[in-house]
């Protein structure tokens, strides 16, 4: 007589499938499956956003590579924009924040080896016509080359984000009339067992 076990079904937010394992004889007698975790890392800057309007989001698909930063930035940093490419493929997303424009529009091309792995700025509170709010000031980005940057004005409280080569999966954060927080979605760099 053979044993049927309803499982229930698991669900594994935010978790990508990478492959399979299990034990087999005559038939499969179990199966488990290898994952591979995206996280949220920060943010720097501000933490409530006014609306779900000001909610950003750049994720860079498995098989992408990030090869342009978009930067328009003077006294803070106003717009980010992300170019990845696969192959032929290229894909620009939307301008992150910069309701408001600035006075500078910087590119960083990265060389096909370059990958990022960190970024370091400074949050600080706007000047000017919106003054008072809570900003990214300034940002530089880390490369396995060089650090590029910083873009914007250097002032108020520092943040440093180092990460492992590999695990780079995008930015988050903010924005409005300008970029007002940044995070980082990193990637296990190790494989993950769930028995």
């Amino acid at each position: 007589m053979d044993l049927l076990v309803e499982q229930p079904v698991l669900n594994f937010p935010y978790l990508g499938l990478v492959g399979f394992y299990g034990l087999a004889g005559y038939y499969i007698d179990g199966i488990g499956v290898y994952l591979r975790q995206i996280l949220k890392i920060g943010t720097w800057g501000k933490t409530l956003p006014a609306g779900p309007q000001n909610n950003w989001s750049f994720k860079l698909e498995p098989t992408y590579h990030l090869t342009k930063i978009t930067i328009d930035h003077g006294d803070l940093i106003y717009s980010l924009m992300f170019t990845a490419q696969y192959g032929d493929l290229t894909y620009t997303s939307e301008k992150m924040g910069g309701w408001n424009g600035g006075e500078k529009v910087s590119e960083i091309t990265f060389q096909g080896d370059e990958e990022i792995n960190g970024i370091s700025g400074t949050i600080a509170l706007s000047r000017g016509t919106y003054a008072g709010l809570t900003i990214v000031s300034s940002i530089s980005f880390m490369t396995n080359k060089k650090t590029h940057g910083p873009f914007g004005d250097v002032r108020g409280t520092p943040f440093t984000v180092p990460w492992n080569a590999g695990s780079f999966a995008g930015f988050y954060g903010l924005a409005g009339y300008y970029i007002d927080s940044i995070g980082v979605y990193l990637k296990a760099t190790n494989w993950v067992k769930l028995c």
